[in-house]
């Protein structure tokens, strides 16, 4: 995800390297790069950079639309990220030019212990440390995300966890992406009535254009 506030006009280029790839013929073909005189958001998910979007426009600052993408990544991609996980983040005060960063990554909790994935034996236990209450760290992401908007941020938090709300309390469709972590995570999600009514009806996988609403999720 990156969020950039510029009085100057500034491009993001991708840069490929193909075998026997002709330069001037692929140019010709491809998608120009976007370009933005004042700001830009960019994210794993166009709902998600849509919020970001949102917040610009509302008056928010990069530090606001970052906190509103993140919050909103995970309602529509929660594989890869959500409220129960963790992150990091750095900026630079244009003010100032001082570099902040902010380590809110989820810990163990505090009754971990070094022998808890192994069987009496010693053995390591198959899937403990991936699948189940064992596997779950202590979450940061929330905590990190209000600590450094309501430190640097422009708006109100209601404001800016407005769109995730928005998102998961009206739904949104189900991209290829979503479609397919269900699918490899299935016999997992049919082991938890919760998951499987949210992410696996029927015992059924997400499908690609089904729309998925989250209603606990989106609730204040």
């Amino acid at each position: 995800m990156t969020i950039k506030l510029s009085r100057r006009p500034f491009v993001f280029i991708g840069i490929y390297c193909l075998s026997g790839w002709n330069p001037q013929a692929a140019w010709s073909k491809t998608i120009q790069p976007t370009r933005s005189l004042h700001s830009m958001v960019t994210s794993a998910h166009p709902l998600a950079t849509q919020s970001g979007l949102a917040i610009l426009k509302q008056g928010g600052n990069a530090v606001d639309a970052a906190a509103a993408t993140a919050l909103a990544i995970s309602v529509v991609e929660p594989f890869s990220t959500g409220i129960g996980g963790g992150g990091f983040l750095l900026f630079r005060q244009a003010e100032t030019g001082t570099i902040k960063a902010l380590d809110f990554r989820e810990k163990a909790p505090l009754k971990a212990t070094s022998t808890m994935y192994l069987d009496n034996r010693g053995k390591v236990r198959p899937k403990a440390s991936t699948d189940g209450y064992l596997a779950v760290g202590v979450p940061g992401t929330i905590a990190g995300l209000a600590e450094v908007q309501q430190r640097y941020g422009r708006l109100p938090w209601a404001t800016v966890v407005r769109p995730a709300i928005g998102l998961a309390e009206q739904g949104f469709v189900v991209s290829s992406r979503l479609a397919q972590a269900t699918q490899m995570r299935i016999e997992m999600l049919k082991t938890n009535p919760s998951a499987q009514t949210i992410f696996a009806p029927n015992g059924q996988p997400l499908k690609i254009g089904q729309r998925l609403i989250q209603k606990d999720l989106g609730r204040p």
